[in-house]
């Protein structure tokens, strides 16, 4: 049982799935049924919290140039202070959208804001850790 378990975890990283992402089993016998579960799940689980990625980019930078950009410029960082507020990571409570909360491995600082019932954790390609020998930056 407990192999399968991690087998299952292992999947679901690998696929993207995060351990904040709850998954629920949905067991019917026709495709009426199974959509009729999927509008009543979707009515119930309405999700409130987001994570959105938000990359500083120089004029004429590829793809992997933005993402290496360690610093940026005061009409960005004017921007950010409108999306939302720069929060510390270690020890954050409320939604952290994947970012570690713990250890500062992905960053010391990210930005925050709430919107009416809405949360939303924004990861900012300048407040991430930046490896020089990883050009896309997936760590």
């Amino acid at each position: 049982k407990k192999n399968q378990n991690q087998k299952k975890k292992e999947i679901l990283k690998s696929a993207g799935v995060d351990s904040e992402t709850k998954l629920y089993k949905v067991e019917t016998e026709t495709k009426a049924e199974f959509g009729e579960q999927l509008v009543k799940f979707n009515r119930q689980s309405f999700q409130k919290m987001f994570k959105f990625g938000v990359i500083f980019a120089y004029s004429g930078q590829s793809e992997n140039d933005m993402l290496s950009n360690e610093s940026s410029n005061p009409h960005f960082d004017e921007f950010l202070e409108i999306l939302g507020d720069k929060v510390q990571l270690q020890g954050f409570q409320n939604f952290r959208g994947g970012l570690d909360v713990k250890d500062n491995t992905t960053g010391t600082h990210s930005l925050y804001t709430k919107f009416q019932d809405y949360e939303i954790m924004f990861h900012v390609s300048t407040m991430l850790p930046h490896n020089p020998s990883d050009s896309q930056q997936l760590e």
